[in-house]
């Protein structure tokens, strides 16, 4: 059996872990999921868990600079130059998506709002990150 796919899911919304790791669970990759409720509190699982295979933060850009900030710090790490770190939208202007991207996120999405919604949308991270069968 593969190694397991580890993945931190920043959010203050517990549905949204709730949610991808119920998914996950349809697919047939080995996943941890590790949550943190925002970015301060993500630090320290990364800290305990340098071997994090991706990060999920689902975000508030326009009321939250922290949030780039924390992108924009593990991109100068070595270990996150070129890990995935996936960024969830609930709807934001077009401004949020440029400054996500400013930063070097990985991909910039708007949050699921259905479990299909949230399947399709696991699906494709499976397939874009090299995951899927």
């Amino acid at each position: 059996m593969p190694a397991p796919f580890s993945i931190l899911v920043i959010s203050d919304d517990p549905q949204v872990v709730k949610t991808l790791d119920e998914v996950s669970l349809r697919s047939d990759k080995e996943v941890i999921f590790r949550s943190a409720t925002d970015t301060r509190e993500a630090v320290n699982v990364l800290n305990d868990f340098p071997y994090t295979s991706l990060i999920v933060l689902d975000s508030t850009l326009r009321s939250s600079s922290q949030d780039l900030e924390f992108i924009a710090s593990l991109r100068v790490h070595p270990h996150w130059i070129h890990r995935p770190i996936l960024v969830l939208l609930d709807g934001q202007p077009p401004c949020d998506l440029v400054a996500a991207y400013g930063v070097n996120a990985t991909s910039v999405s708007f949050k699921p709002y259905n479990l299909s919604d949230w399947n399709t949308y696991w699906q494709m991270v499976l397939q874009v990150h090299g995951l899927h069968p």
